[in-house]
């Protein structure tokens, strides 16, 4: 299956678990909720999402395009950020190396979920997340798994492959998070949030420790 995703920043198991994302079809929508279910609910996601972005040491907050396409030129193909997006219509981009040039993806956020730019015909099987920065480490985990050639991207008449393989260092990330990223990344590699977890807990490792890789069971 090929996905087409739109990287123009202008105008199987179930990956993560059921809650973490998600492709919708017409048959699975739920009935609307009202207006003040949403809101408390934004505030929460996206709360979530600011602090796991805070740690994550590749977040750039108010960069350009512009300036992430000076940052990440020089860099090796595969080297990403994500940072604000100048669309209002969106709340982050990920800016990333690929072998032609720097290319830039915008993430929408839509009733509690995030996903990746892509043409109509595609949104609907495009996955959705309730975490940016779960968004970016399961397509990051597709590429270890070998999945590359099934993202495939394209910038008007060109097509080129979403390789997420490191992130561009914003800050100094201190020797605890480091050491969590470590061992996040050597666990089993899977997509599933639930194996994730689960792995976690098989670690012959004190309760604090488990507790603590579970606040960041990413892998970058």
């Amino acid at each position: 299956m090929k996905i087409n995703i739109v990287m123009n920043e202008n105008p199987q198991d179930d990956p993560y678990g059921s809650n973490e994302s998600k492709t919708v079809s017409s048959q699975d929508k739920k009935p609307e909720k009202d207006s003040a279910y949403y809101c408390a609910q934004d505030f929460t996601i996206l709360l979530r999402t600011a602090q796991s972005l805070a740690q994550t040491g590749w977040y750039y907050g108010h960069f350009t395009m512009k300036e992430a396409g000076l940052l990440l030129r020089k860099e090796p193909a595969g080297t990403f950020l994500i940072r604000d997006s100048s669309d209002s219509k969106c709340l982050y981009s990920l800016s990333v190396r690929t072998k032609r040039d720097v290319t830039n993806v915008r993430i929408l956020y839509s009733r509690g979920m995030f996903q990746l730019t892509s043409d109509e015909r595609s949104s609907g099987r495009i996955p959705k997340f309730d975490n940016a920065v779960s968004l970016i480490d399961f397509y990051a985990r597709m590429i270890r798994m070998g999945k590359a050639d099934k993202i495939v991207g394209t910038s008007g008449k060109r097509a080129s492959t979403l390789v997420l393989q490191k992130p561009k260092p914003s800050c100094v990330l201190d020797l605890k998070h480091l050491c969590r990223l470590s061992i996040n990344r050597n666990l089993p590699l899977t997509r599933s949030r639930t194996k994730v977890l689960n792995n976690m807990d098989k670690l012959p490792v004190p309760k604090p420790i488990k507790s603590y890789l579970k606040e960041y069971p990413y892998i970058f």
